[in-house]
């Protein structure tokens, strides 16, 4: 499985050799400037091993826009990058290659989450909530929807060491890891 968001690019490898031969084959593409191994230093692969609950009516799949509007506001971005992110989550919806999930607080978008999908896989990345929103459980109830939604899917996600403890409270366990190598290529 393949997913590019923000210029970086991930690639779910199933076996050690598949993954050296893809960091091989990288490391000849002209501009390619990093690469993360799978020495686990810096961060964790999740994969789902739960069972979904019955997802919270609070939570559907969103547009591309409304997705855009709520990573803008939670990563305080300024609003000339709406487009690129508008754009970016749009395309790939519009290829089936991507959906969006929100937790809608009073009607309001206040925690997304989104599915990569890829033949027999689902990568979920982009996990955010509002600040103000935060403890209240509203990004597991976005994670809960996507894992019921893509159940017949093998569900992963990546994330910094330290959130490990949140998401094993969703149903995923640690599978792997993470190492942005500080050589250049």
């Amino acid at each position: 499985m393949i997913s590019k968001l923000d210029g970086a690019v991930t690639l779910l490898c199933k076996t050690e050799s598949a993954y050296l031969e893809a960091k091989e084959f990288i490391k000849m593409l002209p501009d390619v400037c990093e690469i993360l191994s799978n020495s686990g230093e810096n961060g964790a692969v999740m994969k789902f091993c739960g069972t979904p609950k019955k997802p919270a009516a609070e939570v559907t799949f969103a547009s591309a826009q409304e997705t855009a509007k709520l990573i803008l506001r939670a990563q305080n971005l300024p609003s000339e990058e709406f487009d690129r992110i508008y754009v970016d989550i749009s395309h790939r919806i519009r290829h089936n290659f991507l959906y969006t999930a929100v937790f809608r607080k009073d009607g309001i978008p206040v925690s997304c989450a989104c599915a990569h999908i890829s033949g027999g896989d689902a990568l979920i990345s982009t996990v955010y909530t509002l600040w103000q929103h935060r403890k209240n459980g509203f990004a597991a109830e976005v994670l809960n929807f996507l894992c019921e939604k893509f159940a017949d899917k093998n569900i992963f996600l990546m994330c910094e060491r330290t959130l490990t403890e949140y998401y094993k409270k969703s149903g995923f366990s640690v599978t792997g890891g993470y190492n942005l190598e500080s050589t250049l290529l």
